[in-house]
């Protein structure tokens, strides 16, 4: 698994912009949190599944608003890869 990494970059931000981001966190940690419960023998490559399936059914579903969901891609990207 890649170490995540800060970009020096200084990008101003907008608070739609955290605010998905933020949620895009909170959806990881449960996902995280589930597969840890039904899962022992846990893996980035098993997590990056699982998230993917998530974002399938929040896609499908309209469960999570589009920009959250952006932002859970790329921090998925980002956590396992």
């Amino acid at each position: 698994m890649k170490t995540p990494h800060t970009s020096n970059e200084s990008q101003p931000t907008s608070f739609e912009a955290l605010s998905a981001k933020l949620e895009a966190m909170e959806l990881l940690l449960q996902q995280i949190t589930l597969v840890l419960e039904c899962e022992p023998r846990f893996t980035a490559e098993k997590l990056h599944h699982w998230s993917g399936i998530c974002i399938d059914r929040m896609l499908a579903t309209g469960s999570a608003a589009p920009q959250t969901v952006a932002a859970l891609q790329e921090l998925r990207k980002r956590v396992t890869a």
